[in-house]
């Protein structure tokens, strides 16, 4: 069985009466023992993890031990799962409120991470020439006269990757022409984000934009001549021995950019990807794609910076980079470190990549000896 809590049953010593015809009792405490996580070694599947100890990747038991405990008591809300690798190791997993090691996670926007990192593949392999290769002129079936404005011209798929097309689209903003509440309302999405109005220069400034991976969705079917998801499957999933997952569809039959459902040591799997490049010997992607995509190119409002839909974040000055869903779907990878953690959670999005953020603060690094 994979990681669980251990509840010790609560020992009482009952109140014994004195002999010899006294009427004065004798009373000894009650003791109530804390509770207690008891680690265990993550199973060795067929999935490609290999595993091993806690202690084999000088990580601290103990600290990993609370942290279950703390979780499990709900210190930090909704927490489905927490799965870390080491070293190249997958060393730990815990799963909480009916969650197990096959819950298929609704990972949200960590799929734009993963439509980015599908692209990368494209490009690598050659279909995608470059990433300043030009956007409009790859869909000579729109008509892309409505809102046209030469700036248009100018947007490379560099720019989705980076969410800075400089078109009406800002998912933040509610009244925002191409926010995806009202770009999941029209007839073609694709089309819908192509024809929107541009507002600036490409590449001037990054606003928050679900249509941008919609348009990468599109070219990687056009570069490729293939299915996105067969595409996928085919140059990610399969060598990650990824075999259970669910990807969603526009109503173009394209990738959701929110739509992929995997399970936790799945996500730790891209995760260690976009960290090596590797899977168990074989390269799957380039450490130039690897380091384009993590690279600083915007900062967002939190003060985050963006790389090709993969976030930097500087909280714990550490070099890292994560991927990030609705609801506290995160994969978190800190090169430095040779580490990978992957939380589900079911938080409010208000606070749900802050509570991440505590769990990895308050356990996992004090954890790394």
């Amino acid at each position: 069985m994979i990681n669980r809590i251990n509840f010790i049953a609560f020992l009482i010593l009952i109140s014994i009466i004195g002999c010899g015809g006294s009427d004065e009792q004798t009373k000894t405490a009650i003791t109530i023992p804390e509770e207690v996580f008891e680690y265990e070694v993550p199973e060795q599947t067929q999935d490609g993890w290999q595993t091993a100890t806690l202690a084999d990747v000088s990580i601290d038991e103990k600290s990993i031990e609370d942290m279950m405990l703390s979780v499990s008591k709900g210190k930090y809300r909704y927490i489905d799962s927490i799965v870390i690798a080491k070293d190249g190791y997958l060393v730990h997993e815990g799963y909480f409120g009916g969650s197990t090691r096959d819950s298929l996670n609704d990972i949200r926007s960590v799929s734009k991470s993963i439509i980015s990192t599908i692209v990368g593949l494209a490009v690598d392999a050659g279909h995608i020439s470059s990433v300043e290769d030009k956007v409009m002129t790859l869909f000579p079936e729109y008509d892309l006269l409505q809102n046209w404005h030469e700036r248009k011209s100018d947007i490379s798929i560099r720019h989705l990757l980076t969410m800075s097309s400089g078109l009406a689209c800002n998912d933040t903003q509610l009244v925002s022409p191409g926010g995806e509440s009202t770009m999941f309302k029209s007839d073609d999405w694709l089309e819908h984000f192509l024809t929107l109005p541009s507002l600036r220069e490409a590449g001037a400034e990054f606003a928050y934009c679900a249509g941008s991976v919609v348009g990468l969705a599109g070219i990687l079917e056009k570069s490729t001549h293939m299915k996105g998801i067969d595409f996928a499957d085919e140059f990610l999933f399969k060598p990650l021995n990824i075999n259970n997952y669910n990807w969603l569809k526009t109503n173009g039959d394209l990738l959701h950019p929110n739509g992929l459902f995997i399970n936790s040591r799945d996500m730790a799997k891209i995760g260690q990807v976009m960290m090596t490049g590797k899977w168990n010997d074989q390269v799957i992607l380039s450490q130039e794609w690897i380091t384009q995509a993590t690279s600083h190119q915007f900062t967002d409002a939190d003060l985050d910076s963006l790389g090709f839909l993969w976030w930097r974040h500087s909280t714990f000055d550490l070099d890292l980079f994560y991927a990030h869903g609705k609801g506290g779907k995160t994969i978190v990878v800190i090169p430095k470190l040779n580490i990978v953690i992957a939380i589900a959670a079911s938080n409010d999005p208000s606070i749900a990549l802050g509570l991440n953020w505590k769990i990895i603060s308050d356990f996992i690094l004090p954890a790394l000896k």
